[in-house]
């Protein structure tokens, strides 16, 4: 056995045994232990690092599940919201339990049955915001739809789309590339595509929100870029 590797061997023969969490700890005692031995100095250096190469790959993982849970439970919260579990009882009563059983879950779906609560009142109709660094520079409203709006002069920054209930529909950022031609289409001179008639049609982002009833799209241009709304209807 390679000394530099030795302990490779006992946590494998650990890993085999009738009670492996026991095993494993009188391993790594077994391993501390003959680390102590000149002959295995190195090795028990490269156990160290091995261990430490474990735990951060396993708290990667951790925060990876962690935020899947969070999207999961938040799915779940939004089917409760509105009501798309009312069919199955038992399937409900186990998505509410689960989520009541942690502070921050409880509260996220106390701020969706809330949102959903203002969006059902009479004479109300709903409007789509669209903010830049939490600032609101355009709405449009569900009504008379289909519908459009185009928003002009923007800058790269981060922009965010939702209802005016609070709830986000998109997020992200758009940078030079998605909103100046120089950048967006290095490969073509803006004189040329104007004479051609590409110039403004080409859009860098197309997103849908809603099952495609929302349509974003994003237009490089000279000196800054525009966002076109759809709502389809």
């Amino acid at each position: 056995m390679n000394d530099d590797l030795y302990f490779l061997h006992l946590i494998a023969d650990a890993l085999e045994q009738p009670d492996p969490k026991e095993a494993l700890k009188e391993a790594f005692e077994n391993i501390k232990n003959l680390g102590r031995q000149s002959k295995f100095r190195q090795g028990f250096s490269q156990f160290q690092r091995f261990m430490n190469e474990v735990e951060r790959n396993w708290e990667k993982q951790s925060e990876t599940s962690e935020s899947m849970a969070d999207k999961l439970v938040r799915d779940l919260a939004i089917q409760i919201a509105t009501d798309l579990l009312e069919d199955d009882e038992n399937e409900a009563r186990s998505a509410l339990d689960l989520i009541t059983s942690r502070p921050d879950w409880q509260e996220e779906l106390e701020k969706l049955l809330a949102e959903t609560v203002r969006s059902e009142a009479p004479d109300r109709m709903p409007e789509l915001i669209v903010e830049k660094e939490g600032e609101r520079i355009g709405s449009i409203p569900f009504e008379n739809q289909p519908a459009s709006k185009t928003i002009r002069n923007l800058k790269p920054g981060r922009y965010a789309i939702k209802l005016d209930t609070g709830r986000v529909l998109w997020q992200d950022r758009l940078t030079e590339k998605d909103l100046l031609w120089i950048y967006a289409f290095p490969e073509q001179d803006l004189d040329l595509a104007a004479d051609t008639g590409d110039a403004m049609p080409r859009r860098t982002r197309e997103i849908k929100l809603l099952d495609g009833e929302v349509i974003i799209r994003v237009f490089p241009e000279i000196e800054s870029g525009r966002l076109e709304l759809e709502i389809r209807g």
